[in-house]
């Protein structure tokens, strides 16, 4: 598979990562482009929430957000929670609480 352009994510305020998996070789394992994409998106300065509970690469990058202290009260809810309303409930709190500067940068 291709690399994915920057360009085509320079634009993007908010990066909602769900899950990360993919099949090789008969096996399930983190996705690397979902890893790819991560980079990109930190790069471009986007409101990333990764939601942890889907494992795979997200769960990997919410910890690795959690370590950083970015957002880490909300991404550690998003990595344990398992109720799907409170997920969709707080990924919409997380993203109306940075509004202001979602807005503002794109």
């Amino acid at each position: 598979m291709d690399a994915i352009p920057k360009t085509k994510l320079s634009n993007i305020g908010v990066c909602i990562m769900l899950y990360g998996t993919k099949e090789e070789d008969g096996k399930v394992i983190n996705s690397n482009g979902m890893l790819e994409e991560f980079f990109i998106a930190k790069e471009n300065g986007s409101l990333i929430i990764p939601v942890g509970a889907t494992g795979g690469m997200s769960a990997e990058i919410a910890t690795r957000l959690i370590n950083d202290g970015y957002h880490k009260e909300d991404l550690l809810y998003l990595l344990k929670e398992t109720d799907s309303q409170k997920i969709v409930d707080k990924v919409l709190s997380i993203v109306q609480q940075n509004r202001n500067n979602i807005e503002g940068e794109k």
